[in-house]
Order: structure tokens, then sequence, then C-alpha cells
């Protein structure tokens, strides 16, 4: 998060499970950040691909995204930061990260670069073009 001058993070990843494994909080952080990250986390998870593919696949269907606000008891977020976490060898998802903190599409760029970093890979495989230009 250093190198692009991130906001306070929270970072949540989950197994393939829907089960928290690791959580942070940076100092400073939002109070809502937690629930934030976490949400982008489980929406994938629940979706089966990332929360930027959800938020571009319900833009031009806001009927749809508020019942499957209702029918995932206000759990789904609806905005980048949320990826898939990939096996490399079995191609199989293990799990998701969410991060919260920044613009969503800095949030997605530092989840999809950590991600990779430790050998995974990512849905989506690369960041949103305009995360460079995103600030708040």
């Amino acid at each position: 998060a250093k190198p692009i001058n991130a906001m306070p993070l929270s970072i949540t990843i989950l197994d393939k499970t829907g089960q928290t494994k690791y959580l942070l909080n940076e100092d400073g952080t939002g109070l809502m950040r937690n629930d934030i990250s976490f949400g982008k986390a489980w929406t994938c998870l629940a979706m089966g691909f990332s929360s930027r593919e959800l938020t571009a696949n319900l833009d031009a269907r806001r009927q749809f995204l508020a019942s499957l606000s209702t029918a995932s008891k206000g759990k789904m977020i609806h905005a980048p930061g949320g990826i898939l976490i990939i096996d490399k060898h079995s191609k199989q998802v293990v799990g998701s990260m969410g991060i919260s903190g920044d613009t969503s599409y800095r949030d997605e760029y530092l989840a999809i670069m950590a991600c990779q970093q430790c050998g995974y890979q990512t849905s989506p495989n690369s960041p949103h073009p305009n995360y460079l230009k995103s600030h708040l």
C-alpha cells in the first residue's frame, strides 16, 4: 500500500467456505471499513466473480441489485475491491480477499498485487486501467 500512498486499509481474507482466515485493520481505518472489506470478499464467493464484475453486470439492472442485497441480508458490497483467489495449479477458487479504505479501484489493485505476489492467480487478473487516476 505504501508505493501508492494508500489510505489506512481494512483487509479480509476468506477461505472458499466464507470463513475469515485473516483480518487486518490498519491504524486510522474508519469504523465501517472492516464490514466493507468482509462484504467485498464475501460477495465474490457468493456470486462466483469479482465485485468489480458484479458492479459492471448490475449497472443496468438496479432491481436485481436490490434483490441481491435483500437476499444476502445486507452482506453484499457492490464495489470493486473484492477478488477471487485462485490456486495456480488446480485453477480452483481457494478463497477471496476484500480491501477497503482507499478508492475502490485502488483497493482492488492492492488485493490483486498482494495475492499475485504470494503466488496465486486472481479474478480479475489485472487492475482496472484507471486505478492510478482514482483518488479520495
